[in-house]
Order: structure tokens, then C-alpha cells, then sequence
């Protein structure tokens, strides 16, 4: 293996340093019929490593609304326009608050982009 290699390869496999972490939970609903697809997902955000969190994509994320609204924009621009729309539920920061978003489901009303 050639040097370069190894310290690319060593590079690679060092453990990253975790930023502020943020949990956050969310879950899908059809757009037609408004109601949950599936369980929700919680997932960790290292908010100072993940740069669509970090502000090197848009702005940095200070608040559970802005990791709220950036999560969502992500993964429904990700998706397009499918049967399914990506709502939190929840978002925990790193200081332990957490706070609940309404989700909608049961309505019978057509959801939008």
C-alpha cells in the first residue's frame, strides 16, 4: 500500500468528533389520505458535522424549528413528489429540550407541496 493510501485510508477510519447532537423523530403520511405510513424513525443529527444542519447548505440550525424545517425540506426535495410527505413529530436538542410538532393525519384532505 502506498503511503498516501494509508494516511487516506487511516484518515478515513478515524473517529470523527461529535458535535451537538439532536434527535429527532418524524414519520410518513400519504399525501391522499392523510394517515401514517409505517412507524415513525428517530434519528441522531450531529448538528455541527452534518452540513446540511451546519449552515454550509443554507443556515445553521440554532433551534428545534430550524432542525424541523430543514429535516422535512430535506428528505420531501429528496423525494419529490411521491405518495408520502415526511413530517417530525418531535426534535430533542442537545440541551434536552424537547419539543412536539403537530403532525397531520387522520384529515381526509389532499396534502400538498
Amino acid at each position: 500500500m502506498k503511503p498516501s493510501n494509508l494516511v487516506e485510508q487511516l484518515l478515513d477510519e478515524a473517529p470523527k468528533r461529535k458535535g451537538r447532537m439532536a434527535q429527532v423523530t418524524a414519520v410518513a403520511v400519504n399525501r391522499n389520505t392523510g394517515k401514517q405510513v409505517g412507524e415513525p424513525r428517530t434519528e441522531e443529527i450531529d448538528l455541527d458535522n452534518n452540513e446540511i444542519f451546519n449552515g454550509e447548505v443554507g443556515r445553521a440550525c440554532d433551534t428545534w424549528l430550524d432542525v424541523k424545517k430543514r429535516y422535512e425540506e430535506f428528505w420531501n426535495d429528496l423525494n419529490g413528489k411521491t405518495k408520502e410527505m415526511v413530517f417530525v413529530q418531535s426534535v430533542t436538542m442537545p440541551d434536552g429540550q424537547t419539543q412536539r410538532a403537530p403532525v397531520p393525519g387522520g384529515s381526509r384532505a389532499k396534502l400538498s407541496r
